[in-house]
């Protein structure tokens, strides 16, 4: 099932396809997707270009971009097709694909892994809990499904065990909500994806790294109560790691560097002894730190940060409980919010961020 080729504003097309749900979205027949990514891009020529380089054909409908893409799958050639909107102030990429197999089989998925100009718009802890919590005030709403990771995150000074690997959740039942308060509360686990019941209404999944999928019920309830609230949410770290800068600035007759920097705070402290394994951890998620300077005794430490995913390089500083970073080299806020998550998964779940 396809969306007629014909030019569509964003509302225009938005009725479009409720109305083509309604048939859509029955047993065995289809699910919608809705993939948000960051877009280092300042207008839709611009994004055009982005997506033609990573491989789409793309066809320009008014407000609304055609993406095709030609795959094999078992011998047999097959062609992708979905649906992008790009708001222009945020520079955010809105997907819509009709079939998983459409999104899993395109260029979007290696291209927003990799980074650079495209990266998924991920859900932050904060971001996918108020998500969860709005979803769950609706009447008779229930989880009935959910994944999620324990990880092992910031080991304060005195705690000297070795680290493990991640530790993968997955729970299936009526009761999810209940289950998952539990597993948060006694063993610190963190959602990666959710599904929501709200009976007459909608069941949709929700997945960490941007992504939604409406497998029943209502487009215009679960776009309008669910899709615009959490995007509104998670264009705030977006918009926030957009001001950090460093750059030339006019002042009278001479020129000064200008520098915005995020501050990432973590809820202990490292020391002299245990920094290096921050610095390990870092290495391990593709953060290469050079031109380093270090105080022998203690956590002063500076140096430039090349991100080997984005292809960014970021300037560095810490002392033993704050982290800042600056863009020097490339696409330093998919680098930036990178580090953030980096931060969350594997330091500290209680990061927090200043911009200044």
């Amino acid at each position: 099932m396809r969306i007629p080729a014909k030019d569509y504003t964003y509302e225009s097309f938005n009725a479009s396809l409720k109305e083509l749900l309604r048939h859509h979205l029955q047993p065995e027949q289809g699910k919608l997707g809705v993939n948000l990514f960051t877009v280092d891009a300042e207008d839709l020529d611009a994004v055009i270009c982005v997506l033609e380089h990573v491989g789409f054909d793309v066809e320009q409908h008014e407000e609304i971009l055609f993406l095709t893409h030609e795959y094999q799958t078992y011998g047999k050639r097959m062609k992708s097709i979905q649906y992008a909107y790009f708001h222009d102030s945020d520079q955010i990429l809105v997907v819509f694909a009709l079939k998983s197999m459409d999104y899993y089989n395109s260029p979007l998925v290696w291209a927003a892994e990799k980074g650079g100009e495209l990266a998924h718009l991920r859900f932050f802890p904060k971001i996918f809990n108020d998500l969860i919590e709005r979803t769950l005030s609706f009447p008779d709403a229930q989880i009935v499904e959910f994944k999620g990771t324990k990880n092992d995150t910031f080991q304060s000074t005195g705690e000297k065990r070795s680290r493990v690997l991640k530790r993968k959740i997955t729970y299936e039942a009526l009761d999810g909500k209940c289950a998952l308060e539990e597993l948060t509360y006694q063993y610190g686990a963190v959602p990666t994806q959710v599904t929501f019941l709200i009976p007459n209404t909608v069941m949709f999944k929700v997945y960490e790294n941007g992504r939604f999928i409406l497998k029943d019920g209502d487009y215009g309830f679960f776009r309008q109560e669910i899709v615009h609230p959490t995007l509104e949410s998670a264009l705030q770290p977006v918009k926030d790691h957009k001001k950090a800068k460093l750059h030339t600035i006019a002042v009278g007759d001479r020129t000064e560097i200008e520098r915005i920097s995020v501050t990432f705070t973590i809820s202990d402290r490292y020391d002299y002894s245990n920094f290096d394994d921050f610095l390990s951890m870092l290495e391990d998620a593709d953060f290469s730190p050079f031109n380093e300077i270090k105080r022998q005794g203690s956590v002063v430490y500076r140096s430039f940060l090349s991100d080997e995913k984005m292809g960014a390089v970021l300037s560095f500083y810490s002392d033993e409980q704050n982290f800042v970073l600056s863009p020097k080299f490339g696409h330093g806020l998919h680098s930036l919010l990178r580090f953030y998550q980096f931060m969350l998964q594997e330091v500290d779940m209680k990061t927090e961020y200043t911009v200044k």
